[in-house]
């Protein structure tokens, strides 16, 4: 999870984004090591600063107008590259959330996560 939280932790997907009830966010633990995810409201609204968790939903969302079918078959075409170019230590420590949150990052943004942050690819 931290690995995601890193990964969200970015303009490209913070900005824009408003408090909504039902979103999950994270905030470092008041000891300054790790983080603390939980559900908006739940959580202490000024417990700052936020950092929004988009589910695999929003992150799909982000790509509209394309139809879902669209979507899907993008993220496959992408996903074959990605596969052929990660080593096999990164292709197996992702989870699906985070896989789809590449593939936005790329499509969007044209970055690429190098394990510590995004960069900008040519």
């Amino acid at each position: 999870m931290d690995n995601y939280i890193k990964m969200c932790d970015c303009a490209e997907i913070q900005n824009g984004w408003g408090l909504s009830d039902g979103d999950r966010v994270a905030f470092k633990n008041q000891y300054g090591r790790g983080y603390t995810v939980g559900y908006y409201p739940a959580v202490n609204q000024f417990w700052l600063p936020h950092i929004w968790l988009p589910s695999q939903e929003d992150l799909q969302a982000m790509l509209q107008p394309c139809s879902l079918a669209e979507v899907i078959q993008r993220f496959y075409e992408w996903y074959k590259v990605f596969e052929i170019h990660c080593s096999i230590k990164e292709y197996v420590s992702r989870t699906m959330t985070e896989l789809w949150l590449a593939f936005v990052m790329h499509e969007l943004h044209s970055k690429v996560w190098n394990g510590t942050e995004w960069i900008k690819t040519v």
